[in-house]
């Protein structure tokens, strides 16, 4: 069976603050009798880790699958379209109920053979029992090594939080986006030194691999951005240290993300047309989506094809948006920031909504419940 649905690969330079970390989540599921949540607040690096375990230790498994959360941990099965035809699953029709589908899926994942690993990455939202039976009963009978994301303990799954980056690897995360060392664009075997107002910055955000890969990204390509303005902002609007709330605390989450990134938005000089895209991007999940699916979401009668194309790529440039392959998503950290940032226009917010409504009309005529 090929893998299914998998992030990017990531470069080795991302790669140098997880392997310690890797190791220990690989030696925690070994001896794991229960599903593992992997715990943090938004941007803490959740998914980059679950990508860095699956690139170091995924070829110790037979099989590996890659589910996106969709809101719903059922639903994130049934209407993965890339699983069911790996699995060879017919069509389901409308006869058949929710159970009866569940029944089919899990009977097709049991049956291959070998040790397999399952990663759902964003898993955030609360968990209902029947799910965490589901999720249980397939790591038991099928023998699956089950490996999620999540900003919540979830109920029933062993949790490991995640760690808090060391000043050395925070520096790492920081060069990587500050020099394109990730796209290959520089000789990475030349020391790139850090100033001590970077370190004086990144030392403000406490390692936050979000926050630190925007603030890299904007430094690097506006010019009118560096380490002391953004420092000074961050020093005017006197905010609030994430260490002391993020991480121990996840009710402030939404607030400090918003305090954070608010800065760093307006800091970006956005213009007017990219904040209403970002916007209505933004009601999306935020997992990979197609541009020709993304288009779909998007006022078509406002904005012409090369102009949207050109407008995404700025923003994938400058850091709002993120790039895999032919696809685009928002990380939901970045999504809380403009949730909290962006008034609604009601008519444009309306049309949004009505365009999302079409799309899961369509996915239910092709695969109805």
């Amino acid at each position: 069976m090929k893998n299914i649905q998998l992030p990017p690969v990531l470069f080795y330079q991302q790669l140098v603050a997880t392997e310690a970390y890797t190791a220990k989540i690989h030696t925690i599921l070994q001896k794991a009798t229960r599903p593992i949540v992997l715990k943090g607040v938004g941007g803490s690096g959740k998914t980059s880790l679950c990508q860095a375990y699956y690139q170091q230790f995924g070829s110790k498994y037979k099989h590996c699958i890659w589910i996106n959360f969709l809101g719903q941990t059922f639903n994130s099965f049934l209407f993965n379209q890339d699983l069911l035809a790996a699995l060879e699953i017919p069509a389901f029709t409308k006869e058949q109920t929710e159970q009866q589908r569940l029944e089919i899926l899990i009977a097709a994942l049991a049956k291959l053979k070998g040790k397999k690993l399952l990663i759902i990455d964003a898993l955030d939202v609360e968990i209902t029992r029947p799910e965490r039976n589901f999720l249980v009963r397939l790591q038991q009978a099928g023998n699956y090594t089950i490996l999620a994301s999540s900003r919540y303990d979830l109920l029933g799954l062993g949790v490991v939080k995640m760690p808090v980056f060391q000043l050395s690897e925070a520096q790492n995360i920081y060069k990587v986006y500050r020099y394109d060392i990730a796209l290959g664009n520089i000789d990475t075997s030349t020391e790139k030194a850090i100033s001590e107002t970077e370190n004086a910055l990144i030392r403000y955000l406490d390692y936050h691999p979000l926050l630190l890969e925007l603030s890299a990204k904007m430094i690097k390509n506006d010019s009118e951005v560096t380490a002391e303005s953004l420092l000074r902002i961050f020093a005017e609007n006197q905010l609030i240290s994430i260490a002391e709330e993020v991480y121990c605390n996840e009710v402030n989450e939404t607030y400090i993300f918003q305090q954070h990134l608010n800065s760093i938005f307006t800091i970006a000089k956005l213009s007017e047309k990219q904040q209403n895209l970002l916007q209505e991007i933004s009601l999306l999940p935020s997992i990979p989506i197609f541009y020709g699916e993304l288009k779909a979401f998007i006022h078509k009668e406002t904005r012409s094809d090369a102009a949207l194309k050109a407008q995404i790529k700025q923003l994938i440039k400058i850091g709002w948006l993120q790039q895999q392959n032919k696809n685009v998503h928002m990380h939901r950290a970045v999504q809380l920031s403009i949730y909290e940032q962006v008034a609604y226009e009601k008519e444009k917010y309306n049309h949004v909504i009505y365009n999302i409504l079409n799309m899961f009309e369509k996915h239910y005529n092709t695969n109805p419940l």
